[in-house]
C-alpha cells in the first residue's frame, strides 16, 4: 500500500516522504497493538467468566430446554458468548457441550454452520473486542459509532442467523 499509493501521501511541510512513512508506519503499529491488547484481554475474560459457578448453572440449564437441538444450540452459543464477551470462547463452550452430549443429535456441518453464524452475530455486540478494535481504529467512541453498526451489520447478522437457524430445523441436510 505504501509502494502503491505513495503519489497520495500527504508530507507535512518542513517534512519528507521518509518522515511520512514512519509517521505512518507508528500510528499503524500502534493500533495494532492496542487492538491486540483489547482481544487478548477480552479473551482472558471469557476464560475467567468460564470458570465461573454460574457458567456451568446456565450452560446445564440451557441444554436441558425442551426445544429443537439446532436452536438450544444456537441460544447456548449466543448465551455463552454473551456472558463471556468474546463470541469464539462461546462457541468454543458450545462446541464443547455438544461434543459431551453426543453433538446434540446434530450433524458436524450443522453444528459448524449454526455455531459459526451465531458466533459472528454475537460477536458485533457492544463490549466485544471486534467492536472496541473497530471503533478505536476508525477514532470513534460508542455512542458515535454503535448505532451505525447497529442498523446494518448487527440486524443483517440477526436476519441470516434466524433463517439459518429455522433452515437447519425445517432441513437440517441444507444447512
Amino acid at each position: 500500500a505504501l509502494i502503491l499509493f505513495a503519489k497520495n501521501i500527504k508530507v507535512d511541510e518542513g517534512s519528507n516522504l521518509n518522515k511520512a512513512y514512519a509517521k505512518m508506519l507508528t500510528q499503524g503499529t500502534s493500533a495494532g497493538v492496542n487492538g491486540a491488547i483489547v482481544l487478548c484481554s477480552m479473551s482472558a475474560f471469557g476464560a475467567v467468566v468460564k470458570e465461573n459457578p454460574i457458567f456451568s448453572i446456565v450452560s446445564g440449564g440451557i441444554v436441558n430446554f425442551n426445544i429443537s437441538q439446532v436452536v438450544m444450540y444456537a441460544i447456548l452459543v449466543a448465551i455463552l458468548g454473551l456472558l463471556t464477551g468474546a463470541a469464539i470462547s462461546g462457541f468454543q463452550a458450545g462446541l464443547g457441550l455438544a461434543m459431551e452430549h453426543m453433538k446434540f443429535g446434530l450433524s458436524d456441518a450443522v453444528l459448524h454452520r449454526v455455531g459459526a453464524q451465531i458466533s459472528a452475530t454475537v460477536n458485533l455486540a457492544p463490549f466485544t473486542g471486534v467492536v472496541f478494535v473497530t471503533l478505536g481504529l476508525a477514532g470513534l467512541n460508542h455512542k458515535e459509532g454503535y448505532p451505525t453498526m447497529l442498523k446494518i451489520p448487527v440486524l443483517t447478522m440477526a436476519i441470516v442467523s434466524v433463517v439459518m437457524v429455522v433452515m437447519a430445523v425445517i432441513a437440517p441436510g441444507i444447512a
